[in-house]
């Protein structure tokens, strides 16, 4: 995935923040296509 390559950015909390929010809506997204 692209995050390896940033993990060792030093805006790391930012970048772990900003992957938690996408994981998040990618997650919701397979959920909401799973209902369909």
């Amino acid at each position: 995935m692209l995050w390896a390559f940033v993990s060792e950015d030093k805006d790391f909390d930012k970048v772990s923040a900003i992957k938690r929010m996408w994981l998040q809506t990618c997650m919701n997204y397979n959920e909401l296509l799973s209902y369909v």
